[in-house]
């Protein structure tokens, strides 16, 4: 469900959320198409379900195709996923698989957590990649918490990069857009022997397109790998900056708003491959944010209530320790384990400092016989507040001559974020007397097709138990999140890709949801009902062109009467050629060619006719 209100940024917004999910896990070692799936370059292991189960991956090409200048725009035609958008590079960007809520989603880069703790939500502003760097996203419209954490209970999105080199390289890329829109961005690449290093940095800025909607965002990256075989070392930092304007929903407007985000991260790895029959791998990682809101005047949203000037600051920060071991038996059967140690602290939430501690264990044994395979996974959660829970799950497949089958169970455990228990502020109160929620999901489809055409139809169904979810029970106009006895969601998918030519692509997806509340046998207002994605690409070697087509029915709103569905049109061109030996790239991007009013958040209206033009010289 996405049936949503927000006051104060990203950190300060609060995302109020009800949803679920339901499938198998899915990544793999081993290459697939682009439909399917495609390896983790940090991550051997296959979750529950791998390429068993319901994947999807958006490449380097199509990318380029959509003239992506974000992640935002790269994901726009993933048939399982929903785009939450409060307010473009100034607000808060979520995701949403398959009827999860936004904190239900892990958004990983290059196998490796980046979501906060404190609000589980991660905004997809706060992702310090160019897309120059992306070599593909995956996306598991499913649960992986058995191999990812606690806060994977709705799905994954995987960022993977390309990692630093020794071949000499640099780029640089200058566009300009509606709203005074601006984007610089870079990347250096240079290497000695077997050390490669990399550099990378942009540069947003913007009016946007509502009052106090600008936004001014600085992000860096850096890293350093050092491959002597058989050991490896890979070493990253990045950077982010924002100032922005806070807009408001459109019926409470806060013109006075002003935010500032800072995040800084690093993570070091270390691998050991033997050559053989096992691989090693550890890494050390450290995360911090520091938020500030500030809103003088906050909007009145009832006479009888009185408003008081915002002024909050927080800081949180992560680190942790994790482990990974694969060993191959060489008879069809790959065994993992792994571990993972991680303290989160934060301080500002209730005027107080709080901590967590977490800790896990897991095994999983993926097992090829002929046409069949299996995965099974057993994963032990540890929480210094919650105490612990282990859970299973198993993935079946068959498949022979293009027809592939598969089913998938798994059970799931999530805790409340910092932000559930302890948000204190006028019209958001957390409520530390939450208790986790638990989840049993079930998966089940066909694919079949060959190079030219592939079709995939595939099932599900979520039963959570204590969804967490935030309401206004008392009328008062604040906000808390309570415990629902028991929740539903279910749905069925059907994706096509018909491919004429080497180089032009058609992708059809269609998704229908139903989400209700056990409790009262009702559909939950603002869920997501049916979505329909729809494109048609070409990715020539010269010529790239885009045509987006896609639709979302979110049911009711839950705010005020009518119904909530919305058609967004996109499309864009670009052309690469050289000058002399230097590579260089034209593309413009055109949304909402229709110049539609809509709102994928409720009380926050979308860009109307917006283009984005960009030149990108260098390699």
């Amino acid at each position: 469900m996405s049936a949503t209100r927000v006051f104060g940024s990203a950190g300060l917004i609060v995302v109020l959320v009800l949803g679920f999910d339901a499938g198998a896990t899915a990544k793999s070692k081993s290459s697939r198409s682009e439909t399917t799936a495609s390896s983790s370059s940090s991550s051997s292991s296959t979750p529950a379900g791998g390429d068993i189960g319901s994947f999807d991956v958006v490449t380097a090409a199509q990318i380029a195709a959509t003239g992506a200048t974000n992640i935002r725009a790269a994901l726009a035609l993933v048939p399982t996923l929903v785009i939450n958008d409060f307010g473009g590079p100034s607000g808060l960007v979520t995701l949403s698989l398959r009827g999860s809520s936004s904190g239900e989603v892990l958004v990983l880069v290059d196998g490796h957590r980046v979501s906060r703790q404190p609000s589980a939500s991660y905004n997809l502003n706060d992702l310090a990649v160019t897309v120059e760097r992306i070599e593909r996203i995956e996306v598991t419209p499913a649960p992986a918490s058995l191999i990812y954490g606690l806060d994977a209970v709705g799905g994954v999105v995987n960022v993977i990069t390309r990692p630093a080199g020794v071949t000499p390289a640099i780029g640089v890329s200058y566009g300009r857009g509606a709203e005074a829109e601006q984007r610089i961005a870079g990347g250096v690449q240079y290497g000695f022997k077997k050390l490669g290093l990399r550099f990378d940095g942009q540069l947003v800025s913007g009016d946007g397109y509502r009052d106090n909607g600008d936004a001014d965002q600085k992000n860096f990256a850096v890293g350093l790998a050092v491959d002597p075989a058989p050991w490896g070392l890979e070493v990253r930092w990045t950077s982010l900056n924002r100032t922005a304007g806070v807009p408001g929903p459109a019926a409470n407007p806060s013109p006075e708003a002003r935010r500032e985000d800072t995040l800084d991260g690093l993570r070091a790895d270390i691998r050991y491959k033997s050559g053989s029959d096992w691989d090693f791998k550890a890494g050390i990682f450290t995360r911090s944010q520091k938020l500030q809101f500030n809103d003088p005047a906050p909007p009145v949203v009832d006479p009888l209530v009185t408003t008081t000037a915002i002024n909050h600051q927080q800081e949180d920060s992560s680190t942790g320790v994790d482990a990974h071991l694969d060993f191959d038996t060489k008879k069809g059967e790959l065994f993992t384990a792994g571990a993972e140690w991680v303290d989160d602290r934060v301080n500002g939430l209730s005027d107080e400092d709080h901590a967590a501690q977490r800790w896990s264990l897991y095994t999983q044994d993926q097992w090829r016989s002929g046409d069949w395979s299996a995965v099974g996974v057993i994963r032990r959660d540890q929480h210094s507040v919650y105490g612990g829970k282990t859970d299973p799950s198993l993935a079946v497949s068959w498949g022979s001559g293009g027809y592939k089958f598969w089913a998938a169970w798994a059970k799931n455990f999530r805790t409340p974020s910092f932000d559930d228990l302890y948000w204190d502020e006028q019209f958001l109160k957390g409520n530390p007397d939450l208790e986790p929620e638990t989840s049993e999901s079930y998966d089940g489809g066909i694919q079949m097709g060959g190079d030219s055409w592939r079709v995939r139809l595939s099932a599900f169904q979520r039963s959570v138990k204590n969804m967490i979810t935030w309401a206004d029970t008392d009328g008062d106009f604040v906000y808390q999140p309570e415990n629902l006895t028991k929740a539903t969601v279910s749905g069925w998918e059907a994706q096509a890709l018909y491919r004429p030519s080497a180089s032009i692509s058609i992708p059809v997806g269609y998704q229908q949801l139903s989400t209700k509340n056990d409790e009262t046998g009702e559909s939950v207002p603002g869920a997501v009902h049916g979505l329909w994605r729809a494109a048609i690409q070409g990715t020539g070697a010269k010529l790239t062109w885009s045509l987006e087509y896609a639709v979302t029915d979110r049911g009711e709103y839950q705010q005020r009467e009518g119904a909530w569905s919305y058609t967004v049109v996109n499309a864009a061109v670009g052309w690469k050629d050289k000058i002399g030996s230097v590579p260089f790239q034209l593309s413009l991007r055109a949304e909402n060619l229709q110049d539609k009013d809509y709102e994928t958040v409720e009380g926050y209206p979308m860009r109307g006719r917006s283009w984005f033009a960009e030149v990108k010289v260098g390699l």
